[in-house]
């Protein structure tokens, strides 16, 4: 018993098989690309808080680049360009040495500062994706103990 292939054979063959696999292959392009866009969130949101928090280089150059992402009301509310300078001037001397950690949600982020095993800060920054982009709505703190 001999088998013979031929060529249309093998042409349905692989047509048959990319029509098996296409459903699992385009659910794999959807999920990367829901990934990255999350992964995109992450960073604005970290860019925000690192800022805010004093964590990094305060410049008047960051302020303006972090003032994009607030809301209208946020904006006003931290004093501009300027307040946000002054706040990430004042947070980088009270916050230095601190201990972050973030948890996410679909429009929630939580940031707690630790320091030696005590809670220092707990910041509530809710937020909004849109078409345009991303904007924080809101920003609520809680002092540790």
């Amino acid at each position: 018993m001999k088998l013979n292939l031929k060529t249309e054979d093998l042409l349905l063959g692989i047509f048959v098989l990319f029509g098996l696999s296409y459903p699992f292959i385009i659910g794999l392009v959807i999920f990367i690309q829901d990934m990255e866009e999350k992964k995109q969130t992450l960073q604005e949101l970290r860019n925000f808080y690192t800022f805010l928090l004093g964590f990094e280089n305060c410049s008047k150059r960051k302020a303006y680049h972090v003032l994009r992402l607030l809301s209208e009301n946020l904006q006003e509310e931290l004093g501009g360009e300027d307040g946000l300078l002054k706040t990430c001037l004042y947070n980088k001397k009270v916050y230095k040495g601190v201990i972050v950690k973030e948890k996410l949600s679909d429009s929630l982020m939580v940031v707690e500062l630790l320091k030696d095993g005590k809670k220092l800060l707990s910041m509530n920054i809710s937020y909004q994706k849109k078409d345009e982009g991303l904007k924080i709505l809101e920003i609520s703190y809680e002092k540790g103990y």
